[in-house]
């Protein structure tokens, strides 16, 4: 690959993503214009909604809850009834402004 030499050809913004890690914190994010400012000036194609956490336990003081953070997404993650926690998903979603 010779860096120096172009070929006329550009990668557009759908040709790499962002991880959005704040954006697990739900409706705080809809408050943080610098953040989505900031996001929004990178002008990614696609943005990635990952976290380590992801699929820990959603409800904070049950067990497997991440304390560090915002929770999972996840009901009863350890459970043969574990579930996805539709109302926080839904909830980080519709708050994400104009991400």
């Amino acid at each position: 690959m010779n860096w120096s030499s172009s070929t006329g050809k550009s990668a557009g913004n759908l040709s790499y993503g962002m991880n959005i890690y704040k954006a697990f914190e739900g409706s705080s994010i809809a408050a943080d214009a610098n953040y989505k400012t900031n996001v929004a000036f990178m002008n990614n194609g696609i943005l990635h909604y990952h976290r380590a956490d992801q699929m820990a336990e959603s409800r904070s003081g049950y067990p497997g809850y991440s304390s560090g953070g915002s929770g999972g997404w996840v009901l009863n993650p350890g459970s043969s009834s574990y579930a996805w926690d539709f109302t926080k998903i839904d909830s980080i979603f519709s708050n994400k402004g104009n991400l």
